[in-house]
């Protein structure tokens, strides 16, 4: 199957196969995926704002300087950043969405990984964009296209 007709989850997925020591279990895979779609918003922030005009991203405020908690992520960041998207995004990202509150449920209680680690898991999901990005802009043609022709 040629990567243009394989679905963001299953890119996801793939990906997350390829490297099991690193996706050890849904925590992981939800912080992860929590940054990636972290940097969509940025990305549509940017674009809105204009790159290069000052605050271009507002959202990044949020983020702590990159220090994060569990219940920082789960009670204060995700749903500004659900709020954020639906605000500033043309692209509606569900499924990615859905895998993210599929691992969020998932994930153990109490919640294992430390602050430190959940911190790093983001970061590489805020800069793993590009793994993804070109997905998501055949998905947008793909429904131009649909509603033009």
């Amino acid at each position: 199957m040629s990567e243009e007709k394989k679905s963001q989850a299953q890119i996801i997925r793939e990906h997350f196969e390829k490297l099991p020591d690193f996706f050890t279990g849904p925590s992981e895979k939800a912080v992860f995926l929590t940054g990636l779609l972290t940097d969509a918003l940025l990305e549509a922030q940017r674009k809105k704002r204009g790159a290069g005009s000052k605050n271009d991203s507002p959202f990044r405020k949020h983020l702590r300087g990159l220090k994060l908690s569990h219940q920082y992520i789960t009670e204060k960041l995700y749903p500004k950043l659900i709020d954020g998207l639906s605000y500033w995004s043309d692209y509606d990202y569900h499924e990615l969405k859905q895998m993210i509150a599929e691992y969020w449920q998932q994930c153990p209680k109490p919640f294992s990984l430390s602050s430190n680690k959940i911190s790093y898991i983001f970061t590489v999901g805020l800069h793993s964009g590009l793994l993804y990005s070109k997905r998501v802009q055949n998905d947008k043609d793909n429904k131009t296209e649909a509603l033009n022709g």
